[in-house]
C-alpha cells in the first residue's frame, strides 16, 4: 500500500472501515467510493459535536434557572429600604413626643419583612448549590468530551491537508505527462474533481472546529463566573446575613421599646451595610454571567449554523 493509501485509510471512521470490509465482499464503484470519502470526512465527529451542542444548551437554560441571583435581589432591595437614621434621632423631646418609639416600631416591622427574605436566601442557597454542583459536573463532563471532539477535526484536517497536497503534486506530475489518451485524461478529471471535493469538505470542517472553539471558550468562562459567584454567595454571604439576622434583629427587638442606644445603632448599621455592599457585588457578577451566557447561546448557534453548512440539522 503506498503513503497515499495510508493517508486515505487514516480518514476513514470506524464505520466507513467497516463498509470498506464489507466492500471487499462486493463490486464497488472506486470512484463514486472514494467521492463518497472525500465528502463524508469527520462525520462521525460532526454528528458528536452536534448532539453535544444541543446537550450544552440546554445545561445553560437549565443553569439559568437553578440561580440564586432573584433571591439575592429580592434581599437587596429589602435591606435598602431598612433606615437606621430614625433611631438616631434621640434627645428628650424624642422620648416626650414618642417619636422615638413610633420610629422603633416602623424599623422592626421593617425589619421583619427584610428577615423573612434573608431566611428565604439562606435556604435557597442551599438548595441552588447542590442543584448547581449537579450540573456543574455534568456539564464538566460534557464539555471535555466536546474538546476532544473539536480536537479530532483538528488532526482530520492535517491529515486530509497533507493527502490533498500529495494528490495535487500527483495532478501536476501525471499532467505533465500527455499522452492524448482519453481514459488517462478522464482519471486526471476525477481525481482533480475529487480533490476538489475534499477541499470544500476541509474548509467546512475548519469553519465547525473554529465554531466549536470558540462556544467552548465562552462556555468554560461562563461556568468559571457562575460557580465563583455560588462559592463566594454560599461561603461568605450565608455567614454574612446569618450575621446580619443577629446584630440587627437584636436591634430590632429593643427599637419599639426606645432602648436602642446611638452605639448600638452604629454597630447594626455597619454590619447592615458590609450585607448589602456584598449583595451589590455579586449582582454585578450576575449581571455579567448574564451577558456571558449570552455570548454562549451566540456561540452555539453559530456552531449551529456551521453544522447545517456541513449536514448536520439539529438534533430534535
Amino acid at each position: 500500500m503506498s503513503s497515499t493509501d495510508d493517508r486515505t485509510a487514516s480518514l476513514m471512521t470506524p464505520a466507513k472501515l467497516a463498509q470498506v470490509q464489507g466492500a471487499a465482499r462486493a463490486p464497488v464503484d472506486a470512484t463514486a467510493f472514494l467521492d463518497r470519502m472525500a465528502t463524508d470526512v469527520g462525520h462521525q465527529h460532526l454528528r458528536r459535536l452536534s448532539q453535544l451542542r444541543s446537550d450544552l444548551a440546554s445545561s445553560i437554560r437549565t443553569a439559568k434557572e437553578a440561580s440564586a441571583l432573584p433571591a439575592m435581589h429580592r434581599l437587596a432591595e429589602e435591606l435598602e429600604m431598612l433606615d437606621f437614621a430614625p433611631l438616631k434621632a434621640g434627645g428628650w423631646w424624642a422620648g416626650l413626643t414618642g417619636r422615638r418609639h413610633t420610629a422603633g416600631e416602623a424599623f422592626a416591622a421593617r425589619f421583619e419583612e427584610a428577615d423573612r427574605v434573608a431566611q428565604g436566601l439562606v435556604t435557597t442557597l442551599g438548595s441552588v448549590h447542590k442543584r448547581q454542583q449537579a450540573l456543574g459536573a455534568s456539564s464538566e463532563r460534557m464539555l471535555l468530551e466536546f474538546e476532544v471532539e473539536y480536537r479530532a477535526l483538528d488532526k482530520i484536517m492535517d491529515q486530509g491537508t497533507r493527502w490533498l497536497q500529495d494528490m495535487r503534486a500527483q495532478l501536476r506530475a501525471r499532467g505533465g505527462d500527455i499522452t492524448g489518451d482519453p481514459d488517462v485524461q478522464r482519471q486526471l478529471a476525477q481525481d482533480g474533481a475529487r480533490c476538489d471535493l475534499l477541499l470544500e469538505r476541509l474548509k467546512l470542517l475548519r469553519a465547525v472546529a473554529s465554531a466549536a472553539r470558540q462556544a467552548h471558550e465562552e462556555l468554560r468562562a461562563a461556568a468559571a463566573r457562575r460557580a465563583g459567584i455560588m462559592k463566594a454567595a454560599v461561603g461568605a454571604l450565608s455567614g454574612q446575613v446569618q450575621g446580619w439576622r443577629g446584630r440587627v434583629g437584636g436591634l430590632a427587638a429593643l427599637a419599639p421599646a426606645g432602648k436602642a442606644g446611638r452605639a448600638a445603632v452604629d454597630e447594626a448599621a455597619q454590619v447592615h451595610g458590609q450585607v448589602l455592599q456584598r449583595l451589590h457585588e455579586l449582582l454585578v457578577e450576575g449581571a455579567e454571567l448574564k451577558l456571558q451566557e449570552n455570548a454562549c447561546a451566540q456561540a452555539l448557534a453559530q456552531l449551529d449554523e456551521q453544522l447545517g453548512a456541513a449536514g448536520l440539522a439539529a438534533p430534535a
